[in-house]
Parts: structure tokens; C-alpha cells; sequence
């Protein structure tokens, strides 16, 4: 090969090897480059477009093609929808990839049919993974909020609670009617069932129940001490995602405290006094009060003795309190008690009423003590026409609150009761000091009592 034919040679490999150079160069550029295209199926939208929920968004392979020669044959070029929460990218990314149609000339589509979708940002994308730097993305489109539509639906019917002071137990009815429903998504009508109900006791957020019953119970519901207290209930339906909430709803629980204990005071002796009073309902304890002056905090009991120098010629009142978490509430005060006799009267007849059998029982109208001294008065009752002379055996006792006062028999117990008439009989009996007789709950018992006539 002479000179000239190797520079001819050289020559055409030059022009071989730039023209393929060139070719390439083109080819790629053809294919990669530009910063964003349109997309062809949505008329008339820009950066920022809007795209309706419900929407199928189209890229015909043919349009894809004008922008970028070669896009849609590369197999190595990725080509995906992406949504973004941001309309920059910057935000969190779903990818979706995208979906080849059968019909001729060919899409590749999207469905906007999910709810996680809405309120976000839609781009197609396409790049090669070789080249991060050659990529294409479509103009952003924001995709509207779907939007629920709702037909009918249950509805809140009332409260009802109970409970103590400071928290309630409160049962909220709900009517039992489905919500009927449709979306911008799927403007088919549809049923459903799903509820969850907020409960807010004065403005705060004090329970939360999904899927509830229609009659649904919410417990432990603090409320105020001795003022109206506020309850407002929520419904809330959970539909394709979407949670829609009803008109708050207020009801308005009654204020409540707690009652009034009422007092009693017995005097036991000058200084002794054996103090008593109703029980509260709520109440945790009681203060004790001696003039103007809180003698005792007691706990949820209803007796307490007061001891000490004056205690039988001093006034008394009692106030209920209730104790939580560190907090005292009060009720009102009960009334202002002297202290009374320690005695116990009993409203018994001592006529007698017949002599039609032979008896003449032993009837006590009165019982007092005195230390531990008990006078016991009572009356024999002789239903005879025969003078009654004593009692063989006789045997009287008294159990105040339980708990045995005294207990004492009597042998021939002398009477002298004239015939159809009675005889008041004096008896004192050793027994328990300090007793309460006046309040206490007492029970007398009385044996034999057999006459001799």
C-alpha cells in the first residue's frame, strides 16, 4: 500500500469514526434531553394544572416520542408516574409505575383512584440509570382533595350518666342508621357502618371509642365538683379514608355536691359526748366540729365519741367532705346539735287489754344510763282477775348496736299488781359505760316473766 492510499485509508476512518462519534452524540441528546414536557392528554394545564380525583392521566406513546426521539424503545430508560407530597420533589415520593394499554399506538397511564393520592403532586418521569444527570420529568400537576358526599348517616340521640361526684359513667345513644355516601373517586352510592365517637367533658378530650355500638359506655368521665359540667359527644365517620365529623353535640350534667349529713349528740357525761349523723352518699370522711372549731377529721364512719373538759355543754355540727387525689370538697353543713339525756323511750302499752289469758308480761317503757348504771323502767301488765304477786324468774337485757349493753336476771322478783291493772317497776342494771342509748340502734329482749298469782 503506497502513501497516498494509507492517508486516503486514515482519511475515511476519521470521517467513519466522527461520523459515528456525532451520531451518537446526537442520538443521546435526541433521547435525554430538554427540561420537561407537557402532558399531551390534559388540555390546557401548566405547572399548575389541576387534576380531578377519578381522573385516568394518558402519555400516548407517539407524543412521548416528539419530545424525546428513542424514549419509549430504550429498555433501559425507566418510565413511571411519580406523586410527591411537594410540588418541587423535595417532598416524600410514591412511585407508580406506569401502565401499557393494549390499543393501538399505545398509552402509558394512571388511574387517579386512590385516596393517598389526593392533596398530592403528579409527575411522569423518565431516566436513564446509567445518566442520573439525563432525566426528564413532566410539569407538575396537583390533584385535587377528594371530595365525600354524604347522603344520610347516623345521628346522636342523647346521654345518659351516673356515677359518683367526680366521675361519671356516661352511655351515649347513637340512632342506627348507616351512612349513605359517595366520593368524587366513586360516585356510586354506598353504605357503611363505621363510626367513632369523641366524648369531651368541659372542652377536653377525655375518650375515644371506633366502631361503637349504638349504645356505647364511656367510664371515668371526669367531671367538676358542685357546678353544671359540660359533655359534648362527636361522631365521627370514617369513609374511603376520609374522616368526616358531625356537628358537635352538648349536654349539660347537672352540678352536684355532696349532701347534708343531719347531727345527734348525746351526752354521756360533762366529758363525754357520744356524737352521731347520717351518712353521705360520695362522701370519703366527715369534719367534726365542736362551736366554731374542727375538732376531727374521721373517715367514712358515722360515730365518733368527743372527750375532753366542757365536751357535754358544747354545740356540734358535722360536714361531709370528699377526699381525691389531694383535693377536699365540702358539703354543707349539717345541723347545730346541744347534747341530750342518755335515754331511750319505748311507746308501749301498759293497759292491759284482756283476761282472757292468764299472763302479766313485763313491758319496758324507758331505759337510761348514768355511768355504768342502767334504770330500766318498765310496767307488769296483769291481764287477771287475781292480784299478781312477784315473778318467779324474770331476765332483761339490751343490745345497742349490736353489742350487748347488759344482761341480768331477776329470781322471785317481788310486784304486788292488782288484778286487771299494771305496776311500774324500777330496775337498775350494771353494765357497758359509755353507750349511746339515744341513737344507738337498740334492741331489748325480755325471758320468763312467769306470774305468781
Amino acid at each position: 500500500m503506497n502513501t497516498i492510499t494509507k492517508i486516503i485509508n486514515k482519511a475515511a476512518l476519521i470521517l467513519i469514526l466522527s461520523a459515528v462519534f456525532c451520531i451518537a452524540f446526537a442520538a443521546s441528546n435526541n433521547v435525554y434531553a430538554g427540561g420537561g414536557y407537557s402532558m399531551p392528554e390534559l388540555k390546557g394545564p401548566d405547572a399548575k394544572g389541576e387534576i380531578t380525583p377519578g381522573t385516568i392521566v394518558k402519555i400516548l406513546f407517539t407524543d412521548l416520542e416528539n419530545e424525546a426521539p428513542g424514549i419509549t424503545s430504550d429498555p433501559q430508560v425507566e418510565k413511571y408516574f411519580a406523586i410527591s407530597t411537594s410540588d418541587d420533589f423535595t417532598g416524600s415520593v410514591i412511585r407508580v409505575d406506569a401502565l401499557e394499554s393494549s390499543q393501538e399506538g399505545g398509552y402509558y397511564f394512571i388511574k387517579i383512584d386512590k385516596q393517598e393520592y389526593c392533596d398530592k403532586y403528579l409527575r411522569f418521569y423518565t431516566g436513564h440509570p446509567t445518566d442520573t444527570g439525563l432525566n426528564n420529568n413532566s410539569n407538575p400537576y396537583y390533584i385535587k382533595p377528594n371530595v365525600l358526599h354524604l347522603n344520610a348517616g347516623p345521628e346522636i340521640l342523647g346521654i345518659k350518666c351516673k356515677g359518683s361526684l367526680l366521675s361519671k359513667e356516661i352511655v351515649v345513644t347513637i340512632s342506627t342508621t348507616p351512612a349513605k355516601y359517595n366520593t368524587d373517586i366513586d360516585p356510586t352510592w354506598r353504605f357503611e357502618d363505621k363510626r367513632t365517637i369523641k366524648l369531651y367533658s368541659n372542652g377536653t378530650l377525655v375518650g375515644t371509642q371506633k366502631n361503637s355500638n349504638y349504645n356505647t359506655t364511656f367510664t371515668n368521665v371526669p367531671v367538676k365538683y358542685g357546678t353544671d359540667n359540660t359533655v359534648t359527644v362527636q361522631l365521627c365517620l370514617e369513609l374511603d379514608g376520609m374522616t368526616i365529623d358531625s356537628k358537635p353535640k352538648s349536654f349539660t350534667v347537672p352540678a352536684e355536691s355532696l349532701g347534708t349529713p343531719t347531727a345527734y349528740a348525746t351526752k354521756i357525761s360533762s366529758k363525754q359526748v357520744a356524737l352521731s349523723w347520717t351518712t353521705v352518699q360520695g362522701a370519703t370522711g366527715y369534719e367534726i366540729y365542736k362551736g366554731s372549731k374542727k375538732v376531727k377529721t374521721v373517715g367514712d364512719i358515722n360515730r365518733y365519741t368527743v372527750k375532753g373538759k366542757g365536751a357535754g355543754k358544747s354545740k356540734y355540727r358535722v360536714v361531709a367532705i370528699l377526699n381525691q387525689d389531694g383535693q377536699v370538697y365540702k358539703g354543707s353543713s349539717s345541723n347545730t346539735v346541744k347534747p341530750q339525756k342518755n335515754e331511750i323511750k319505748f311507746n308501749r302499752s301498759v293497759v292491759y287489754t284482756s283476761t282472757s289469758y292468764a299472763t302479766c308480761p313485763f313491758r319496758i317503757t324507758k331505759i337510761s344510763l348514768n355511768g355504768s348504771t342502767y334504770t330500766v323502767t318498765g310496767y307488769a301488765v296483769n291481764n287477771r282477775i287475781f292480784k299478781m304477786k312477784r315473778y318467779k324468774n324474770l331476765r332483761v337485757g339490751l343490745y345497742v348496736n349490736g353489742k350487748k349493753a347488759f344482761n341480768k336476771k331477776y329470781k322471785s322478783r317481788s310486784v304486788n299488781c292488782r288484778a286487771s291493772g299494771s305496776k311500774k317497776i324500777v330496775l337498775k342494771v350494771k353494765g357497758k359505760k359509755g353507750v349511746d342509748l339515744r341513737n344507738g340502734g337498740t334492741i331489748t329482749y325480755i325471758e320468763g316473766g312467769t306470774p305468781v298469782w
